[in-house]
């Protein structure tokens, strides 16, 4: 059995269910796919959009690679014992990093891993060109590779002691962090750190930047925020008791929301509505773990 990716209108979406299921779905059409029929993998832990449009999977300390007909090992449970694949970024050269256990690793071409010299435990990371930017339980830092020096840029002192759970680069050179005490946004250029407005009371763990200028934010306790940089505009987009935990944009444009507990939400920007997708749509289960989008921004 093999994924096949759908084209012209239909979108594809592959959502992490329990052990070694994943759910492959076709607007509301899903079938459920086990991958013990290609290879055993059990107890899957996450899932990744590669660089080459495959689809990386953790399970048990392995890291696989699905290429729609053959699944391989990237990286084997020896290599790095204990290994709990997290936040992978991929390269333009095609190499990636990952997190695991509060490390942060390389995934050479050769096939090589080495550990990043950072002696921070650390909970995110974001690269920018030929650096990198670390976020700690202490604030967030500046890592350059070259020179091996981890430094925190004074402008961001006032992150300092804050627990960083994710760090957004912009396509303006900008970073939008997401803290333990708000949201915040940095102008390296400009050496300027601002709050948004309206944020310092939220915990928040997960950021994504859309194709119309939109930041979205979910906090601890699994809500929806969006914050537009044009008008410096932040809302809380109240769904009751969802909890949700990943944000992905299709290649039309439309924000997919992943739920613990209530399956799927979609917004649509041009018309600003939105879908719910549950069991009673077909969805096999409401607990979802992830939703991706990969390069050709198809969902998975």
């Amino acid at each position: 059995m093999s994924f096949s990716k759908c084209r012209y209108h239909f979108f594809l979406l592959i959502c992490l269910l329990s052990f070694s299921r994943i759910a492959i779905a076709q607007y509301y059409n899903f079938d459920c796919l086990s991958l013990t029929e290609e290879r055993k993998i059990e107890n899957i832990t996450g899932i990744f959009a590669s660089s080459k449009s495959t689809l990386l999977i953790a399970a048990a300390g392995e890291l696989f690679e699905y290429k729609g007909n053959t699944i391989e090992s990237l990286i084997a449970e020896e290599e790095i014992p204990f290994a709990s694949f997290q936040e992978i970024q991929f390269k333009e050269n095609g190499s990636f990093n990952f997190l695991s256990n509060q490390k942060l690793y390389e995934h050479q071409l050769d096939g090589q891993i080495i550990e990043i010299p950072i002696t921070q435990e650390i909970l995110s990371y974001q690269i920018q060109g030929n650096n990198y930017f670390i976020g700690t339980e202490n604030g967030l830092y500046h890592y350059n590779p070259e020179l091996n020096l981890l430094d925190a840029p004074f402008s961001l002192e006032r992150l300092r002691g804050a627990k960083i759970n994710d760090v957004l680069a912009l396509e303006n050179g900008w970073l939008m962090v997401a803290a333990s005490e708000g949201l915040w946004k940095w102008i390296p250029d400009k050496a300027e750190l601002i709050l948004i407005s309206g944020t310092d009371l939220y915990t928040f763990e997960e950021l994504y930047a859309d194709s119309n200028g939109q930041i979205w934010a979910i906090n601890q306790e699994g809500s929806i925020f969006s914050y537009h940089l044009e008008s410096d505009e932040f809302k809380e987009k109240n769904f009751g008791n969802y909890t949700f935990n990943a944000i992905a944009e299709d290649q039309y444009g439309q924000i997919w929301f992943s739920s613990e507990n209530r399956g799927i939400v979609r917004f649509d920007p041009e018309n600003e509505s939105w879908t719910t997708i549950i069991q009673e749509n077909g969805l096999p289960l409401n607990s979802l773990l992830r939703c991706i989008s990969d390069k050709w921004q198809s969902i998975w």
